[in-house]
């Protein structure tokens, strides 16, 4: 794959990951339990951690990734998570669990495609495993929030 092909795979990731890092914020000031805000920040961090790595390889390879902003929310993201906290934390949660869900799948998309660099396969691997990570909590947690309200 050439440095023109690796750019524009990777060029979205970064953007996700920022947008992401917006839903969380939401999502972090509408929850209630301290338990699963914490869990969230640490989810948050992650995608920051994601930005700043896929941001290096995008520089190395020529290319200027998107800038964080506090200010700005992307519309992809927040826009959809703001509709769903009108439900409280569960649909908090839900509305998180779909942008994980769209997370995981670009970045898996990414992981599937035939690269040849090993730096980007090894970051690409370890961020999905974030992903995974991150989509567990939310399902699991989601189902105790329902199995309490259902007993």
């Amino acid at each position: 794959m050439n440095k023109d092909e690796l750019r524009a795979k990777l060029g979205m990731l970064p953007q996700l990951d920022i947008d992401i890092t917006h839903a969380y914020d939401q999502a972090i000031n509408n929850i209630e339990n301290e338990t699963i805000r914490e869990e969230l920040s640490r989810f948050r961090q992650d995608h920051l951690n994601h930005l700043a790595e896929l941001s290096k390889l995008l520089r190395e390879l020529g290319a200027t990734p998107p800038e964080y902003s506090p200010e700005f929310k992307g519309f992809m993201t927040s826009g959809f998570t703001s509709l769903r906290y009108i439900s409280g934390t569960s649909g908090s949660l839900k509305a998180l669990m779909a942008n994980e869900n769209l997370v995981h799948r670009k970045y898996r998309q990414v992981g599937e495609s035939e690269s040849t660099e090993p730096a980007l396969t090894s970051v690409i691997d370890e961020h999905l495993e974030d992903e995974r990570r991150h989509l567990s909590y939310l399902e699991e947690t989601i189902g105790r929030i329902y199995a309490r309200f259902t007993s």
